[in-house]
């Protein structure tokens, strides 16, 4: 019984803690971005700028969820690369690009367009210089070239290869 009122009590915590996230949102959208606004039009665009607020705003929250005990994690090995570069996340999880994000400056992320759309981040992403991929899930280059009927392997589209005819 201990172990599931403990359970219960981080659902609790987590939700009240997703909750805050949501607020983060909201503190961004209607505090931060208009001030970001008018300071690119006085200052010229810089997304360097809500890349800043969302590194600081991520690490909060990311602290507050270690010091309630619902995440464990270790701090990063090595320090960001000097130059350009990708990084590419092996499956799509918050935590992965909350990290990424804490750890590494002046990064932009790439982010489905149906998220910009149906949370109302897209004028945040915007104003971070963040890309808009499209939605590969109603549309995209492998469903149009092979159709429907392609194999698919955990979200990549593979072709079957064909025999040519005559071969047995």
């Amino acid at each position: 019984m201990p172990e599931k009122l403990l359970r219960s009590m981080k659902g609790l915590l987590m939700f009240a803690l997703f909750g805050l996230f949501l607020l983060g949102i909201f503190f961004e959208l209607l505090i931060i971005l208009p001030i970001l606004w008018v300071l690119d039009r006085i200052l010229g665009p810089q997304p360097f700028r809500m890349q800043w607020t969302f590194r600081i705003l991520v690490s909060l929250w990311l602290f507050l969820l270690r010091g309630c005990g619902l995440l464990k994690a270790r701090e990063s090995k090595g320090r960001p690369f000097d130059g350009s570069c990708v990084v590419v996340s092996n499956h799509p999880g918050l935590f992965d690009v909350l990290f990424l994000i804490r750890d590494v400056p002046r990064m932009s992320v790439m982010v489905k367009q149906s998220l910009a759309r149906k949370l109302p981040l897209g004028p945040v992403f915007r104003s971070a210089g963040y890309v808009l991929s499209p939605d590969f899930d109603q549309r995209g280059p492998s469903r149009s070239r092979m159709g429907p009927s392609a194999p698919r392997f955990g979200g990549g589209c593979f072709r079957r290869p064909r025999r040519p005819t005559g071969w047995t």
